[in-house]
């Protein structure tokens, strides 16, 4: 189990079933809560908002996450997965000096060209 990212995003349905899912050992998670709280309360989230295995009132009112966020987690992952690649607006390209009729790139490519991610 990834313990240096708390997102709820980045967990798999066995790493969530392993702590909350059906035949699921309590001791296990009651270990994990003391342990690590943050670690718990992202699994627990993946739980209710990823793979429905509890409903959501089982979290406590300040782990919940609002729906605007949750949406936008969805639509950043299902981007992420697609990848696609698009042509640069005319400004932009201009810009960076590329040509725009031609130029398609995706957003990871667009991120290297200004310069906001390295490999």
């Amino acid at each position: 189990m990834p313990t240096n990212s708390n997102d709820w995003t980045s967990f798999t349905r066995e790493q969530v079933g392993q702590i909350f899912g059906p035949g699921s050992d309590s001791r296990k998670a009651a270990d994990l809560a003391r342990r690590d709280a943050k670690l718990y309360t992202s699994l627990k989230q993946a739980a209710v908002y990823s793979f429905s295995i509890l409903p959501e009132e089982m979290l406590n009112r300040a782990s919940r996450i609002k729906k605007a966020d949750r949406e936008a987690a969805y639509r950043a992952a299902h981007a992420a997965e697609k990848d696609e690649t698009f042509f640069l607006p005319q400004a932009l390209a201009d810009r960076l000096g590329v040509p725009a009729e031609t130029t398609k790139v995706s957003f990871e490519t667009l991120q290297r060209l200004r310069g906001r991610k390295n490999d």
